[in-house]
């Protein structure tokens, strides 16, 4: 299981208050399936949730949401579209590169 992290607001008190926050959660990519194992599908789960703003304070029974968890995925699947805008652009160049030489 590899980590992400990003920034967001939580809202409490029906939300009244927005807690600016940052949230490290641990990813596992699914698996496929085999002949012994049925598949699964990817999912995360929050390692911490942290307030970036030290005169708002979370109360401490604070438990995420299904939309903080969405917001996870969606980070998750952000980070994967960039890392692979990033390889195609690395494959641009070193084409160019060739025909340059």
């Amino acid at each position: 299981m590899s980590r992400g992290t990003f920034k967001t607001t939580v809202l409490l008190n029906d939300g009244d208050i927005e807690v600016p926050v940052r949230v490290v959660y641990s990813r596992y990519a699914g698996f496929r399936g085999s002949m012994e194992q049925p598949p699964e599908d990817a999912s995360v789960e929050i390692v911490s949730i942290t307030e970036t703003d030290p005169a708002i304070l979370l109360p401490a029974h604070y438990e995420a949401d299904d939309n903080l968890i969405a917001e996870c995925m969606q980070d998750w699947a952000d980070e994967a579209e960039d890392a692979a805008e990033w390889r195609a652009q690395c494959r641009r160049d070193d084409a160019l590169m060739g025909e340059i030489s």
